[in-house]
């Protein structure tokens, strides 16, 4: 029997064939390289030989309890409550990921991929590898947030500021002592800022005991990772680069000058400048007196609780300082942190930042013949929950930490 003549093919078929052959290799090489990551992850996790690394894809769950966190690695659909003692909502929030191999991807994903891709010797099947990965990575990562916007109809997660009113039955002060104690305050900064006064001030932020940074069953995993980086990061110190946990901040601004003409200068940055004293402009309905005391001068006052304050000044908090996170700048610090891009992270993304703020406590004295502000310091517990994107996963985490600010007139 005859052979059969073989078909010829024209030039588009022969270059759809090409193309089909070309887009095989490169999903082995993909292949490849998860495997050749997934090895590197968990020889980095092992320590005396082999052991399983405990990776959970398809939850990373926060609790939020007095002021801690604990996790859970179920799946229990999300709860808000409110904690009638301190005004502050209790939440719980689950991240579907996309099975091991993701979340793999994912942890990894701010670390230089390109340089393990690089002891990878794919050469001969045509594929830069080292060249292309953290570009793939990025387009990724774009297709990602513009899938997201298309569906939630908004670019950025964001939230609207909630302030809890104090508790029922709390003795607040007569409305006509907190105005008196207000004014004082009030007028005692302004005068400061107005007359360019010399001032300095020292603000420390650390995790509370049970407040460490977290993102549930990962975190130990997440914590050799960037231990293996020889650099003494944690999970502490990445979160803390854009909280200010575990740093201490002292500055002085000098007699005529301002924060902001520090900051033109270059002597503060602009996280550091919220720390700065503001121009207060609280109102009576902000405080609740706890200790007063004319003939001294001394004062001691609340502030109501509150989550995710803005800077549209439309709360207590944020007519008293400007020492709290906002999402977007967060995001910004982050795009433009030295240190996280020095250790490869240059796609960590924040893509939502929620903000409690609670127990804030502020003690000053003032002359009491004069007014003048003497001293003024302030103190709350902060409690974050985030959510970053570094791949192909989200995932979220929490911290807490307690803060205090002195300045010294």
């Amino acid at each position: 029997m005859a052979k059969k003549k073989k078909a010829d093919l024209t030039l588009e078929e022969l270059q759809a064939k090409k193309a089909k052959t070309q887009r095989g290799w490169v999903r082995f090489c993909a292949i490849v390289l998860a495997v050749a990551l997934t090895a590197a992850m968990y020889g980095v996790a092992s320590k005396g030989g082999p052991k399983k690394v405990p990776v959970y894809p398809n939850t990373v769950q926060t609790v939020v309890n007095n002021g801690g966190t604990s996790t859970d690695d179920t799946t229990t659909p999300s709860t808000d409550t409110t904690t009638p003692s301190t005004g502050t909502s209790t939440d719980t929030s689950s991240d579907e990921g996309g099975g091991i191999l993701d979340s793999i991807l994912g942890m990894l994903g701010g670390i230089d991929l390109g340089s393990i891709a690089g002891k990878l010797d794919l050469n001969g099947l045509g594929v830069a590898a080292v060249g292309g990965i953290q570009t793939a990575k990025e387009s990724l990562l774009a297709f990602v947030d513009q899938l997201e916007a298309s569906i939630t109809g908004k670019p950025t997660i964001s939230h609207d500021a909630t302030e809890y009113p104090f508790a029922d039955g709390t003795n607040v002060g007569s409305q006509a002592d907190r105005q008196a104690i207000v004014d004082l305050l009030n007028k005692g900064t302004a005068k400061i800022n107005n007359f360019k006064e010399a001032y300095s001030f020292t603000r420390s932020a650390q995790y509370t005991d049970d407040g460490h940074a977290s993102i549930g069953a990962q975190t130990d995993t997440i914590n050799q990772l960037l231990g293996s980086l020889g650099n003494g990061m944690t999970l502490d110190t990445v979160v803390g680069e854009f909280n200010g946990a575990n740093a201490a901040v002292a500055a002085s601004v000098p007699a005529g000058q301002t924060a902001d003409d520090l900051v033109t200068a270059g002597t503060l940055n602009a996280a550091t400048k919220n720390y700065a004293l503001m121009t207060t402009q609280l109102t009576a309905d902000d405080i609740q007196i706890v200790n007063q005391d004319p003939e001294t001068g001394k004062y001691t006052v609340l502030l109501k609780n509150v989550d995710n304050p803005n800077r549209r000044a439309d709360c207590g908090l944020t007519r008293f300082t400007n020492d709290y996170l906002v999402q977007n700048e967060v995001a910004d610090s982050i795009k433009n942190s030295l240190a996280l891009n020095q250790a490869s992270f240059e796609i960590l993304k924040l893509t939502d930042l929620e903000m409690k703020y609670s127990n804030i406590a502020v003690t000053f004295q003032v002359d009491p013949l004069t007014g003048t502000l003497k001293t003024l310091s302030y103190q709350y517990q902060a409690y974050s929950k985030f959510t970053v994107r570094t791949n192909t996963v989200q995932i979220i985490g929490a911290a807490t930490t307690q803060t205090v600010n002195t300045y010294t007139f």
